[in-house]
C-alpha cells in the first residue's frame, strides 16, 4: 500500500467515526485510541536508542517505520488525531538499542516495530526489543487492568510472523489464530471498540521482491491466508 494510500484511508477512517458521533448516531466519543502491532503502527518506540558513536536513532532522521520523514504520522497516529485523542498517543514505551525498558505513563501506542504476535526473539540490549502483541497487551493491562467501552483499539501485527515462517502456511495460521485471540483477549477485558487491520501486499515488499516473481507471489498469498484466517 502507498503512504498516499495509507494516510487516505487512515483519515476517512477517523473521519467515519467521528461523523457517527456528531449526527448523534448513539455512538459516545472516543475516549482514547490503543494501539498493539509492529512497525506499521509503531509511533516511535525506538527513537531513544543509541546508534554506535552514542547518537539517538531520532538525531539521524529515524524513529518510525515510514518513509515521509520522522515528523510524518502513521495510519494510527492519524486515526487518532481524527477523534481527538492524540495527546495520550505516544509510544507507551521506549525500549531497545540499550534503552532498556522505559514504559511512559499515559500513552497507549505499544505497538513496536519488528514485533510477532506471541514470540519475542530480540536481543533490546544491542538491537530492537519487538515486544510481542501478547505482551504488549500485558502490560497495559497490568497499567490499567481493563478497557473501556469507549476505547478503540487498533490491532495490527503478523507480517513479521509470515516473514519468519520459511513458506509454512501452518505456522501462518497458527500466528493468525493467535492473533485472534489476543483479540478475544481484549474484548473479554471490556473493550467495544476493536479493529483489526488486514496485511496488506507483503508480495510487493523489498524483502519479498529480492526473491524473484515466485518469491514475491508465495509472500502475497500468504498475507492473503493470514487475513482469511
Amino acid at each position: 500500500m502507498t503512504n498516499f494510500k495509507r494516510v487516505q484511508r487512515a483519515t476517512l477512517l477517523a473521519s467515519a467515526l467521528a461523523l457517527l458521533v456528531a449526527c448523534g448516531g448513539g455512538i459516545k466519543p472516543t475516549t482514547a485510541v490503543i494501539a498493539f502491532g509492529d512497525s506499521l503502527t509503531d509511533g516511535g518506540t525506538y527513537k531513544n536508542g543509541l546508534l554506535p558513536g552514542g547518537v539517538t536513532i531520532e538525531s539521524q532522521g529515524g524513529g518510525k517505520f515510514i518513509t515521509n520523514g520522522p515528523n510524518a504520522k502513521t495510519w494510527a497516529e492519524l486515526v487518532a488525531v481524527g477523534l481527538g485523542t492524540s495527546a495520550s498517543f505516544g509510544p507507551a514505551a521506549y525500549e531497545g538499542f540499550s534503552l532498556g525498558y522505559k514504559p511512559v505513563p499515559g500513552m497507549y501506542n505499544y505497538a513496536q516495530g519488528g514485533s510477532k504476535v506471541t514470540i519475542t526473539n530480540a536481543n533490546p540490549a544491542t538491537g530492537p526489543s519487538q515486544t510481542s502483541v501478547k505482551t504488549q497487551i500485558d502490560r497495559h493491562l497490568i497499567a490499567k487492568t481493563s478497557f473501556d467501552a469507549t476505547e478503540l483499539v487498533l490491532l495490527l501485527a503478523g507480517a513479521n510472523d509470515i516473514f519468519q515462517a520459511n513458506g509454512d502456511p501452518v505456522k501462518v495460521i497458527t500466528a493468525a489464530k493467535d492473533l485472534a485471540a489476543q483479540a478475544m483477549r481484549i474484548q473479554n477485558a471490556g473493550a467495544k471498540r476493536i479493529l483489526i487491520g488486514n496485511l496488506p501486499d507483503l508480495g510487493r515488499t523489498p524483502a519479498a521482491l529480492s526473491m524473484g516473481a515466485a518469491g514475491a507471489a508465495g509472500a502475497t498469498q500468504l498475507g492473503l491466508l493470514f487475513n482469511s484466517e
